[in-house]
């Protein structure tokens, strides 16, 4: 059950990061439209909140996917995954956009069409949380705040990530190809294009990173059939108003991504 994952996500926080895989597995094309449809007026509201000025290729795509706090579900697969250096295994869970279920709809029928409205059932613990998708060749930003107590993005194989300092941080996920070969991220390029995103665009630092190079597969790995995919989670203490990062490391098969499946990596502090 979505609710009871979520519900176990919230309480647990760290713990829950520790013992059980995240597969990012949202389709940002819904985020805004089931926002925008919620019979909660203020979840269109806070899908607006946080997002600043994008560049490159993400302004092309603004109409269509956005920054912005959005409800989100936690589904429990099937599967299980080794956790590296022990005999245990880790529940796989996927993270969805909130809205996907049937109770989670409001269907109004008049004549041969119909209208989907969003609502929450009453048991249900949609996870709210900071959202900032991405494109190749730009980077999308997003700023946090205490409009929501979660963050996530898109699975990382090739990207950066780039967080500025204080209470209220700017988080960037950038992904620029090699100019002589532009089926390769160049973590260089990348990093030059989100230091002067946060520099000169929003007059921000860049404090804190998550770099190509610190999670990608090896290139004898990625030969062999096998990846590195990374799920980056932030948390903020209510308490302090402070935020945290860890990101999760996974190996997997490209040829079947569940077989063999191993956590590397549990909570690695950003």
């Amino acid at each position: 059950m979505a609710g009871g994952a979520n519900k176990k996500f919230i309480d647990q926080k760290l713990n829950f990061l520790r013992d059980n895989i995240i597969e990012v597995a949202v389709v940002v094309t819904n985020l805004a439209p089931i926002a925008a449809a919620n019979v909660d007026a203020n979840k269109n509201v806070l899908a607006q909140r946080g997002r600043i000025g994008n560049r490159d290729v993400a302004v092309a795509l603004q109409g269509n996917v956005a920054a912005g706090i959005y409800d989100f579900d936690l589904l429990k697969t099937p599967h299980r995954a080794q956790i590296a250096g022990t005999t245990h295994r880790a529940d796989i869970y996927q993270l969805k956009e909130w809205g996907t279920k049937q109770r989670d709809q409001q269907i109004t029928t008049t004549g041969a069409t119909f209208t989907v409205a969003y609502k929450k059932p009453k048991y249900a613990h949609p996870i709210s949380a900071y959202w900032v998708p991405w494109s190749s060749g730009s980077c999308w930003s997003v700023q946090l705040g205490n409009d929501a107590d979660f963050f996530f993005t898109p699975t990382m194989d090739g990207c950066s990530l780039a967080i500025s300092s204080g209470a209220s941080p700017i988080v960037t996920h950038g992904n620029y190809k090699k100019l002589t070969d532009p089926t390769k991220a160049s973590q260089g390029r990348t990093l030059l294009e989100i230091t002067d995103h946060h520099t000169n665009t929003h007059g921000s630092d860049v404090n804190r990173t998550l770099l190509k190079n610190q999670y990608v597969a090896s290139a004898a790995d990625k030969t062999a059939g096998f990846n590195n995919l990374v799920t980056v989670v932030g948390f903020r203490d209510t308490t302090a108003n402070t935020w945290s990062f860890y990101w999760q490391r996974r190996r997997v098969n490209a040829a079947a991504p569940y077989v063999g499946m191993v956590l590397q990596d549990r909570a690695v502090v950003i």
